[in-house]
């Protein structure tokens, strides 16, 4: 597994770069609408803040969480329509 700083500054198709923003804490922005995504990963679990515009982003995002921590993401807490 390919740990989380390897991936910090590597940018993904419609969706920029995770960023540690503190300890196991996470954000990206989505494009085209520039909207944030947050991923909190805990001892046992991931939980997403977020899930981008679109089924297919929603489906991006899942595997770029995939790709930072093979813990399981247990949520998703939507903070907007």
């Amino acid at each position: 597994m390919t740990s989380a700083s390897e991936f910090a500054n590597q940018p993904a198709a419609s969706e920029g770069a995770w960023r540690s923003v503190a300890d196991d804490v996470y954000m990206l922005v989505a494009k085209p609408d520039s909207v944030n995504i947050g991923l909190v990963v805990g001892s046992t679990h991931a939980l997403l803040i977020d899930c981008g515009s679109t089924p297919a982003q929603g489906r991006r995002l899942r595997e770029l969480v995939a790709e930072l921590t093979d813990l399981p993401l247990v949520g998703v807490a939507i903070t907007h329509e």
